[in-house]
């Protein structure tokens, strides 16, 4: 896991070309890869959103502080407060 905060999530491909998966609302914190390496979680302005690293579509899918990735398909969130 990862502690970068920013205004974007970009990815490198293997001929050195870059693109950007997603711009932040707010802030982008704790992006972090999912371990078949397919999705990133991140936290922006308090929302966990999960973005697909191949398609580039984002969805909102918990409220929380933290994010870790259990397996490829489950999220571990702490909640706020």
């Amino acid at each position: 896991t990862s502690h970068f905060a920013g205004g974007s999530i970009s990815i490198a491909d293997a001929d050195g070309s870059r693109r950007t998966l997603v711009r932040a609302n707010k802030e982008i914190w704790l992006p972090t890869i999912s371990p078949d390496g397919s999705n990133v979680a991140y936290l922006d302005g308090g929302v966990i959103y999960v973005v697909d690293v191949a398609t580039g579509e984002s969805s909102d899918v918990a409220t929380g502080r933290s994010v870790a990735w259990l397996d490829n398909h489950t999220l571990i969130v702490v909640p706020d407060g």
